[in-house]
């Protein structure tokens, strides 16, 4: 639900980024700190160089925003990022082997797997 979420916000014109913030928010019904939107342009498009995926960082400050403790926030950003490299071929803006709508869908599906699993921990 959350990867159809943030694909349908892509599709609309938002950053990799911010479609994951906002499907954050509509699926799980809470709200993020404003500054989080502050942050986006400055991460979009693998930071401007190719590089970490803008979508899976976004997922990555939602965890810890969730989660909170901090083992729990380190192994699910590596159990996260672990099944986006799997599923991507890479975490790199510049080398993922899908179009970005795609990565980001896959980033939000991927996202709310992680959540549930380390919620029911």
């Amino acid at each position: 639900m959350l990867g159809k979420r943030a694909s349908e916000l892509y599709r609309r014109g938002e950053s990799c980024s911010a479609c994951i913030l906002k499907a954050y928010e509509d699926v799980y019904g809470m709200r993020l700190p404003k500054d989080y939107y502050k942050i986006c342009p400055g991460i979009n498009n693998g930071f401007g160089t190719g590089g970490m995926c803008s979508a899976a960082v976004a997922a990555v400050i939602v965890l810890a925003y969730r989660l909170r403790d901090e083992t729990m926030i380190k192994q699910a950003r590596i159990y996260f990022l672990t099944a986006v490299n799997e599923k991507l071929k890479s975490t790199s803006c510049g080398r993922l082997k899908t179009d970005c709508r795609t990565a980001v869908f896959e980033c939000g599906e991927i996202l709310e797997k992680t959540i549930d699993k380390f919620e029911k921990e």
